[in-house]
C-alpha cells in the first residue's frame, strides 16, 4: 500500500488542507426513478467537482474546488455537498434543487439552511452543474479565488457567484467525503487490527465504494497514483441529516 507521507509530489488539490468554506446539501428533489451517476471533472480541472448519488440511501454527495496558482503559492477553496434522504421538494424541470449551507471549516456543526444551488441534469448524467453561492457564504480567501478564476467557468454577481461545471469522467463510486481527522488511516479490513502505513490528511478527498457498518471502503487519488482501502466513518466529513 503506498505511504502518502512520501509522496509530496501529490497536487496541491488532494494534499493540502483547505483555505475556504464548506457547503452541506441538505435537500434535494429529483424526478421519478431518475439517479445521477457518479462522475466528475478532469482532476486538473479548475474548478474542480465530483458528485455522487447514493443507490441504496439516495444520498447525494459532492466536492467542489476552486484555485488560484501563483508562482510562489497556491490558494484553494473548497466546497462540500451532501443531501438529505428527505425529498420534500418538487422540482419540474429536468434537474436538481437543493437546500444548502455553508461552514467555516470540515466539523459536523452546520448553521441555517439556504437554497442557494441548482445543478441540470441530462440523460444519465450531469452535462452541467450550476452552482451559486452568496457571497455572505464564503469564508476564507473563496471569494477572491472565484474572482480571479472569472468567466466562463465562474461568473461574479452583486451578491453571490454562479459556478459553471461540465463534468468529463464517469465512475462507480457511491459517495464523495472529505477526511477530517488528523490522520485517517487506510485499513486493509473493516477492522481495527488491518491498519497500514498510508493515511490521508483534514481536507483531502476520497471517493466512497462500498460501506459496511461503520466503515468506508474509499479511494485516494493523486492524479499519478492511487490508495485505496477502509476507513472509519469517523475519520471523514458526514453530516447530520435532518
Amino acid at each position: 500500500m503506498l505511504d502518502l507521507k512520501q509522496h509530496p509530489e501529490s497536487p496541491q488539490r488532494f494534499a493540502n488542507f483547505f483555505l475556504g468554506s464548506v457547503i452541506g446539501i441538505f435537500a434535494i428533489q429529483t424526478l421519478a426513478d431518475e439517479r445521477m451517476k457518479s462522475t466528475r471533472t478532469d482532476v486538473f480541472e479548475n474548478p474542480f467537482l465530483s458528485v455522487a448519488e447514493d443507490p441504496h440511501t439516495r444520498v447525494i454527495t459532492g466536492y467542489l474546488e476552486a484555485s488560484r496558482i501563483a508562482p510562489d503559492r497556491t490558494d484553494v477553496c473548497k466546497l462540500f455537498l451532501q443531501s438529505s434522504k428527505r425529498r420534500s421538494e418538487t422540482v419540474k424541470s429536468n434537474g436538481h434543487m437543493f437546500l444548502v449551507n455553508a461552514q467555516p471549516k470540515f466539523t459536523r456543526k452546520s448553521p441555517n439552511q439556504l437554497r442557494i444551488v441548482t445543478g441540470e441534469v441530462r440523460s444519465d448524467y450531469p452535462t452541467q452543474v450550476r452552482v451559486y453561492v452568496p457571497k455572505s457564504l464564503l469564508l476564507g480567501n473563496c471569494d477572491w479565488i472565484l474572482s480571479h478564476i472569472g468567466a466562463p467557468a465562474v461568473v461574479e454577481r452583486r451578491d453571490g457567484f454562479e459556478i459553471f461545471v461540465s463534468p468529463q469522467e464517469n465512475g462507480s463510486w457511491t459517495g464523495v467525503r472529505v477526511a477530517i481527522a488528523p490522520r485517517t488511516y487506510f485499513f486493509a479490513s473493516p477492522n481495527e487490527h488491518s491498519r497500514g502505513k498510508s493515511y490521508v490528511i483534514p481536507g483531502d478527498l476520497l471517493h466512497v465504494y462500498d460501506k459496511k457498518d461503520e466503515w468506508y471502503f474509499a479511494k485516494f487519488e493523486t492524479g499519478t497514483k492511487v490508495v485505496s482501502g477502509w476507513v472509519k466513518r469517523d475519520d471523514v466529513l458526514e453530516l447530520q441529516l435532518p
